[in-house]
């Protein structure tokens, strides 16, 4: 009798590109788990639901942090347009927030803007050289630019992003951060 051997049929081929299909997906998890591993603080756990546990709390934490610092300033936080479309996570009920998926990197432009506001941090940092005294304490050597905030009445009329950059500073609690000048 004659050893046959036996030929892959459709069904073994089928299982077997199952199988390969299966271990690459369980890869690509364990990459993304270390991948999240690397971004919790302290985080010694390696097994999945501990350090998922931990990625949970962890981003509760943050957006309990968020809420405090945007309730004890009692100030609306104004966004950067980039960022914008990602508010409604900070704000939605963690259970509507759809699953993240990696995306196609976008490349970092440098604007107008972005120009302008380096060089009025620049004109700041200059300008405080330039008025240092040696009498006056070693605390004021670096300190940095103070935050425009703008009242949500001039935000609205388009004052905070047509106004020179050292105007407009004032300090109410119904003012709004203007991270954009």
């Amino acid at each position: 009798m004659e050893a046959r051997r036996p030929t892959p049929t459709r069904r073994s081929r089928s299982a077997e590109f199952h199988n390969f299909s299966e271990r690459r997906r369980r890869d690509r998890i364990n990459e993304k788990l270390k991948a999240l591993q690397e971004l919790l603080p302290n985080c010694t756990k390696t097994d999945k639901v501990s350090m998922l546990d931990e990625a949970i709390d962890y981003l509760k934490s943050l957006q309990l942090q968020l809420q405090m610092l945007v309730m004890g300033k009692g100030m609306a936080p104004v966004v950067p347009p980039e960022l914008q479309q990602y508010m409604h996570y900070i704000t939605a009920d963690p259970s509507q927030i759809p699953p993240i998926r990696p995306s196609e990197p976008r490349p970092f432009q440098i604007t107008h803007a972005t120009q302008q506001r380096q060089s009025n941090v620049e004109s700041d940092f200059l300008s405080q050289m330039q008025n240092l005294h040696p009498s006056e304490p070693p605390q004021n050597f670096l300190r940095p630019p103070k935050l425009q905030l703008y009242t949500p009445e001039q935000q609205r009329r388009g004052l905070a992003s047509s106004s020179g950059h050292n105007s407009g500073w004032i300090t109410e609690r119904n003012s709004s951060y203007n991270f954009l000048e």
